[in-house]
């Protein structure tokens, strides 16, 4: 270990002539910085890095700190306010109670690293019992954390995991970072996080970060109830995903390990289901992004903007839109295995809620990943933009139950469960990425707004989808609003699909059961559909595009072109001709209010059911094929360069004006 000042004490001359003791004196305040740049098998504190006295840490790339055999150690601990910088190796074996770099609270001092912190454990699972199953636990060690932040305080500061930085940890009830305090500064990861082992976390943000949180490296978790990445302490800045987010408590995902076999495919060498995968390789997951806590500019899962790339745009160099600047963005993808929720967001995320919190609009700052200037530097900020929008989706969020019997839940969110405290998402959701939830012999739900949850607007120009196989009337439900939730305004200019795979199961694109939703405007497509698995079944499910039979609010459907903003078909002119006419698939049930069906463009195909209240359906440059129900009040249909293929149902005293022009 040799001495290194830092580049403003060498702008004295005389640090280069002087006796090491004038320079500490004469240096002041400068702090000395401490280097490791070989092997190191003894522990590091700030306070006492400079023989004794407080100073930098820096490991070098040549530098490692290798620990092990001893419980409670710490290989490098910000206890001074000082700075650590870690590009070598900090290792730690088959050690319980053992922390790669502690930060103890109220001190100031920022933590970069482009090195790795290794927390393993010299152990593989074996095949005991000669079935070809790998047996017993994923991990036997405990209380392991990469990086610690103590709670009871504050700790002044930025912490950047830069590209390339490693941070893995195997052992149950472990973490790869933990942030006890309140982090004042921003929180980069750039680098990775992986966590093997029960009851674990990969990043867990208790007490909040006053800045900016930017997750742009892959964060990993796999292990029985174990976590991806877990904020319950208010965000100031951005929250910003864009890179993937993933857990499983399975021991394999891999193709060819899930339990299900399709009905068709079952024969008398099938195994029985209990005899395919190992209960103990079964384990559930926990969340891949937990939120329960104020962000200050909402939650950004990034993309691109702009799907439609023509030659102009590829030709076009000066980033002056928001699209331009596409390049410089990257996918944000949040992922689960099991039944736990790839996204949740609610204020009772540990089961103590103490109030309510809000999302407040998205703020996007988006940096010179191509390093436009040529400077090297590719962190620096290009532009920001503002949104109106409290949660933004740009890539992909994905629940895959993968086995028999576990629900799969892409996006929830909800209050407390005592009712007491709300989740406000202000301006509302907006989705033009992918979210999607799929199950086998169980229920999937694509995203799922609960009884406390106030989201008000939700325009999608995505794709959201829920596929379910089952042959014993399981559920798939592409949108789902749960009584005392607050989503009055649907826009869908994408695609909401729900399928189900078995004639016993149900199909959901849309259901409703808060009675807030008040208006559908649809361009895109919304379908719900169910498909034969080969085994004849006499009960059949459910397939409704829209269900707001539960609803007694006045409900207005409107389908139509959506507005050209591209030259998709190249013919040097932005007209209709570039958009897809809007279609329907599935019946449509309505309530007992005053509702009315509208369509100017497109296809329906599917029955309509009016319920108590009135019923309005106008068609004008429609096909429709399907029946319509009459329940009661007036009710009337309208139909001008329309074309319906069906029968009308009056029940009980209802009247139908129909109309042709």
């Amino acid at each position: 270990m040799h001495l290194k000042f830092s580049p403003s004490a060498r702008e004295y001359a005389c640090v280069l002539r002087w006796p090491l003791v004038l320079c500490a004196s004469v240096c002041a305040p400068y702090a000395l910085a401490q280097d490791i740049s070989t092997d190191t098998t003894e522990p590091v504190n700030t306070s006492t890095i400079d023989n004794g006295a407080p100073g930098d840490v820096t490991i070098t790339e040549d530098g490692s700190i290798t620990l092990s055999g001893t419980e409670g150690q710490v290989a490098v601990t910000m206890d001074s306010d000082n700075n650590i910088t870690h590009n070598g190796v900090i290792q730690i074996d088959d050690t319980n109670s053992v922390t790669g770099i502690r930060l103890t609270t109220d001190h100031t001092g920022d933590l970069t690293i482009t090195g790795s912190i290794n927390l393993l454990e010299d152990y593989e699972r074996e095949d005991e019992d000669d079935d070809d199953d790998l047996d017993g636990p994923i991990a036997l060690g405990d209380s392991r954390f990469g990086i610690l932040l103590d709670a009871g305080g504050t700790h002044t500061g930025d912490i950047d995991l830069q590209a390339g930085s490693i941070l893995a940890v195997e052992g149950n009830n472990s973490a790869g970072m933990w942030l006890g305090s309140l982090l004042d500064g921003s929180l980069t990861l750039d680098g990775t996080i992986s966590v093997l082992g029960d009851d674990s976390v990969a990043l867990e943000i208790d007490d909040g970060v006053s800045g900016d949180v930017l997750i742009s490296g892959n964060v990993t978790g796999r292990g029985a109830n174990t976590r991806g990445i877990s904020i319950d302490g208010d965000v100031g800045g951005n929250l910003t995903i864009e890179s993937t987010i993933s857990t499983t408590g399975f021991t394999s995902i891999s193709s060819g390990s899930s339990n299900y076999v399709a009905p068709f495919n079952i024969d008398d060498d099938t195994p029985d289901l209990e005899d395919r995968v190992d209960a103990e390789d079964l384990n559930d997951n926990g969340t891949a992004l937990a939120i329960g806590s104020n962000l200050g500019n909402g939650l950004l899962i990034n993309g691109n903007v702009d799907t439609f790339i023509c030659e102009e745009d590829e030709e076009d160099e000066t980033k002056d839109t928001l699209d331009d600047f596409d390049e410089n963005r990257s996918n944000g993808i949040v992922s689960t295995f099991g039944s736990a929720p790839a996204l949740l967001i609610s204020p009772d995320l540990d089961g103590t809620a103490t109030g309510s919190i809000t999302l407040g609009t998205v703020v996007e700052t988006v940096r010179d990943t191509q390093d436009d200037d040529e400077d090297e530097d590719l962190t620096e900020v290009l532009a920001t933009f503002d949104y109106d929008y409290g949660f933004i989706n740009r890539g992909g969020i994905s629940a895959d139950g993968f086995n028999v019997g576990y629900d799969a839940t892409a996006v929830r969110i909800e209050g407390s469960a005592d009712g007491n405290f709300t989740t406000n998402i202000v301006g509302g959701m907006f989705n033009s990425g992918d979210i999607d939830a799929d199950a086998f012999e169980a229920d999937a739900v694509g995203i799922s707004v609960g009884d406390g949850a106030i989201v008000g607007t939700f325009v999608n120009e995505g794709d959201i989808s829920t596929d379910v196989a089952t042959v014993a009337g399981h559920t798939a439900t592409t949108l789902l609003i749960e009584d005392g939730a607050d989503l009055s305004l649907l826009t869908n200019g994408g695609s909401i699909t729900s399928r189900v795979i078995g004639e016993s199961g149900n199909a959901y694109a849309i259901r409703d059961f808060s009675g807030g939703l008040t208006q559908i405007t649809n361009t895109g497509t919304i379908s719900a559909s169910q498909a034969d698995d080969g085994v004849g079944v006499d009960d059949l499910g459910v397939v409704r595009a829209i269900d707001v039979s539960a609803s007694t609010a006045d409900i207005t459907y409107v389908q139509e072109l959506a507005t050209p903003i591209d030259d998709v078909n190249g013919d040097d002119s932005i007209d209709n001709n570039d958009v897809v006419a809007p279609t329907l698939i599935g019946d449509i049930v309505f309530g007992s209010g005053n509702d009315a069906l509208m369509s100017t463009a497109g296809d329906i195909s599917g029955d309509i059911y009016f319920g108590l209240g009135d019923g309005d359906m106008t068609l004008r440059s429609t096909e429709f094929e399907g029946d319509v129900f009459i329940t009661d009040g007036t009710n009337s249909i309208d139909l001008t360069s329309s074309s319906l293929v069906g029968v009308y149902f009056p029940r009980f005293c209802g009247r139908l004006w129909a109309s042709r022009f």
